[in-house]
């Protein structure tokens, strides 16, 4: 949500005798989308004031697929949507200010398989708290939340909500960062503004792990790998196991471009196979090899495309592919012109795959099911 400091699926039956007529007018808006299992999802913000849409990329054909909630569900995303998780079958998406002339509210659960909606709320307690990114462990949501006070300093919180609708507030949550938080083994792991890496389970914060410098992204691998990029005092990235929590081992490697966030909500690298690639808000992309401790740039999107030398929030990797994905825009005025690329890493480079022009709208992530 940068821009806020410039401007103040388908149930498909198998049977077609059995489908139903709006499982085909469905089929046949998401350009012959049944499911959205095979590739990925950009979220996008939206203009400030306007509702979010999400996009569907096909890993495999390249294939785009614009406003996929909505023309799976015939309701916009809320207000500047913000962040998606997966987590029981279902996809959770939220949204800044929520429901936006009939639009969804702040939260939206819907199915991860063909994105037919379950539920929206709206919590009175997250009213103008600006919820920007969600987790969930069990049945149960925890979402943080942004305000601002003098100067626009941030003031954080974190709340769970429960099925039953209960809401608390996690005590020592105004120390967590809006980067996005990660889950494994039944504990979240959030970013501190704090130079370490809070743990909670069950509403209590039950471990922090110091890290050398102020966190710009955490993420974790299938191996009880947590990975956490720094800026500050250390400029770096950081690998820590946590399959033992009592005692976490971590492997630093400093690096010599910087690896910010800048005021993005994303992580500020993608991560696959000890392979670490950044922008750091720019338009050149860069691999950090953490087995052989070497970075190389990658490539420069300016090349490709003018208009997409502002990078939005984040590189992201396919988990299974492996291809990296870039969304940048021209300028804060003029966010319509715009690109969204997917490369491929031909081991000295990246391959431009696919190029979608003036397509997103203040792109908040790639976010993609099989990652949680």
């Amino acid at each position: 949500m940068k821009k806020v400091l410039f401007f103040c699926a388908i149930a498909l039956c198998v049977g077609f005798a059995s489908c139903s007529d709006d499982d085909a007018d469905d089929f046949k808006k998401t350009d012959g989308v049944s499911t959205f299992t095979m590739g990925g999802f950009l979220l996008n913000e939206g203009n400030y004031g306007t509702n979010g849409h999400l996009a569907y990329i096909n890993r495999k054909t390249g294939a785009y697929t614009d406003s996929v909630y909505y023309k799976v569900n015939g309701k916009m995303l809320g207000n500047i949507a913000q962040a998606i998780t997966f987590a029981n079958g279902k996809v959770y998406i939220v949204s800044q200010k929520g429901e936006n002339n009939g639009s969804e509210g702040l939260i939206v659960i819907a199915d991860a398989t063909t994105l037919k909606r379950i539920k929206s709320i709206s919590p009175a307690a997250l009213a103008e708290k600006n919820p920007d990114q969600i987790s969930v462990l069990g049945e149960d949501m925890y979402v943080h939340s942004t305000t601002y006070g003098k100067n626009y300093t941030s003031i954080y919180a974190l709340y769970r909500i429960q099925p039953d609708g209960k809401i608390m507030t996690i005590a020592g949550g105004e120390d967590i960062t809006n980067l996005p938080m990660v889950v494994y083994n039944g504990k979240i792991y959030a970013a501190s503004k704090n130079k370490e890496i809070i743990v909670i389970e069950a509403s209590k914060i039950i471990k922090k792990i110091a890290v050398a410098g102020t966190p710009t992204g955490i993420q974790i691998d299938n191996y009880g790998k947590l990975w956490v990029s720094t800026e500050g005092d250390f400029q770096g990235i950081t690998r820590i196991d946590i399959r033992n929590l009592d005692n976490p081992v971590a492997t630093q490697h400093k690096l010599e471009q910087p690896i910010g966030r800048g005021y993005a909500h994303a992580p500020a690298f993608g991560v696959i196979r000890n392979k670490v690639y950044f922008c750091n808000g720019t338009s050149t992309i860069y691999k950090h090899d953490f087995t052989n401790n070497q970075t190389s740039k990658m490539v420069d999107v300016a090349t490709f495309n003018p208009n997409a030398t502002i990078n939005y929030n984040g590189v992201s990797v396919d988990p299974i592919s492996g291809d990296v994905y870039y969304s940048g825009i021209k300028s804060f005025e003029q966010w319509q012109q715009n690109a969204t690329f997917v490369f491929s890493d031909s081991g000295v480079g990246l391959v431009k795959k696919w190029e979608f022009v003036n397509k997103n709208a203040f792109p908040a992530g790639m976010f993609f099911n099989s990652s949680f």
